[in-house]
């Protein structure tokens, strides 16, 4: 029975061999082949140009091509923005008083008397306060609202 097999599997490589043989044979011959030899030639030229014809549509589309989705707005005035498709707006609640918890709608972020607390987006946008600069950075993708919160000295 094992001979049987190792029999069946030896004819089957000597098939493939052969084959692989006469493969190899009629493509080296379609290579030596003149008329063939030309119709490679205007097949490559004919690919290298539409190689280079798509490379240069996505290369001119690239440069154009804006990945980041969203920007960066760096000391937002406090109320409303529109920018592009973008819809901001920064809401400023200062304490009313220390240690109440107690906060109230500020026109514009305080400079002295007031410490920062916090922030919170309605749609996760990241805000950033800087302290040193008394501005505020946001990374907007989509349309938000934030609100920073200081509390009183």
């Amino acid at each position: 029975m094992k001979e049987k097999i190792v029999d069946i599997i030896q004819d089957y490589i000597d098939d493939a061999k052969e084959f692989w043989k006469l493969l190899k044979n009629k493509f080296y011959h379609y290579l030596n082949d003149p008329k063939m030899q030309k119709k490679y030639i205007i097949t490559a030229s004919i690919l290298l140009l539409l190689t280079i014809l798509i490379a240069n549509i996505f290369n001119s589309y690239a440069y154009y091509f804006d990945e980041t989705e969203g920007f960066t707005i760096i000391n937002a005035k406090v109320g409303n923005m529109y920018i592009d498709d973008y819809d901001y707006t920064l809401l400023v609640f200062v304490e009313s008083s220390k240690g109440s918890g107690v906060y109230q709608l500020s026109s514009t972020i305080p400079n002295t008397g007031y410490t920062y607390n916090g922030y919170s987006c309605l749609k996760n946008s990241t805000l950033v306060y800087s302290d040193n600069e008394k501005i505020t950075r946001t990374n907007l993708k989509q349309k938000d609202v934030c609100s920073i919160y200081f509390n009183y000295k």
